[in-house]
């Protein structure tokens, strides 16, 4: 009943968004029913409607977890799109300084350099916010943009094909590309990118609510965001918590490098469409793993819909 009870609301809140949606659609003289219709079956029409949502979906889950883990240490991570750049790099850096290896070494040292490279760039407003008290959403905004103007300047004079007029790293090994989904699931093109990420961004839902809710560090976490003082005097460590909820966003938000690079063997112009314009959206569902994962998907598809207006 309380699961039932907690739903309510939402579905109250789409329903009257659509009813809404309806009636300005209609003001304007154009048919609700047949708008709706477009808007919900080009998302949900298989094969492509289906994988390319869930496709462009998949960074914002990490994203979304990231802000999630974040804002229940009372922290607000702004920085999700620095983050993942440098995480997104140190992915292709290893693809392409070891390309000659095996996928048995490659893969899973492109993962860790994506987690590694996350938790680091997410690590420093952390320490800065737990030693000198400077506000994160400050240091997390000026690190976007040093992290933006790093990944340019090493792309574009060390690590872009020569003659190549695309901002774009040269190709990672092929030994680091993770396969597409439509390698394992029947009437799914290998075309559409849809990769194995996803499912990684599922088992993260899950792993981050087991952490938060099943863990004591998860408890301590939470607490430290409910009330930081009487956590302090439950004898937990407030600078400690902080450093470790940016460490762990960082991380999470740092998987989109997975995402982003290994199915495409090369760190492409990412901010093709600034990243920072999705990771907002996909900060949606601050309160659980699945209202995070639910939301990240929504927002994806109402955005990618935007030229039906």
């Amino acid at each position: 009943m309380k699961a039932l009870s907690e739903l309510i609301f939402p579905l109250l809140a789409v329903i009257t968004a659509f009813v809404i949606g309806g009636i300005l659609v209609l003001i304007i003289g154009d048919d609700p029913i047949q708008t709706y219709k477009l808007l919900l079956g080009s998302a949900l029409s298989w094969p492509d409607g289906i994988g390319y949502t869930l496709f462009y979906a998949t960074p914002l889950i990490f994203t979304g977890l990231a802000v999630l883990v974040a804002f229940r240490c009372g922290l607000l991570n702004i920085g999700a799109e620095g983050q993942l750049y440098v995480a997104s790099f140190a992915t292709a850096w290893v693809g392409i300084t070891f390309a000659q290896y095996s996928a048995w070494f490659l893969v899973p040292v492109c993962f860790l350099a994506a987690l590694l490279g996350g938790s680091i760039w997410g690590a420093i407003p952390g320490v800065l916010k737990a030693r000198f008290g400077s506000h994160e959403v400050i240091n997390t905004i000026m690190l976007n943009f040093i992290a933006v103007a790093l990944v340019s300047y090493f792309t574009q004079y060390h690590y872009k094909t020569p003659g190549d007029p695309i901002m774009e790293t040269s190709q990672i090994g092929a030994g680091a590309h993770i396969a597409r989904l439509g390698r394992f699931i029947p009437g799914l093109p290998e075309r559409i990118p849809l990769n194995l990420a996803f499912v990684l961004a599922l088992i993260c839902c899950a792993l981050v609510y087991l952490f938060l809710w099943r863990t004591k560090w998860g408890y301590e976490l939470r607490a430290t965001g409910s009330n930081p003082t009487a956590a302090e005097y439950g004898g937990i460590s407030v600078r400690k918590q902080i450093v470790i909820a940016m460490t762990i966003s960082g991380a999470l938000a740092g998987m989109v490098g997975i995402n982003e690079v290994l199915p495409l063997s090369l760190l492409r112009r990412i901010f093709r469409e600034l990243w920072v314009h999705r990771y907002r959206r996909g900060s949606a569902g601050t309160e659980s793993s699945c209202r995070c994962l639910a939301g990240c998907i929504t927002v994806w598809h109402a955005h990618s819909r935007r030229d039906l207006c």
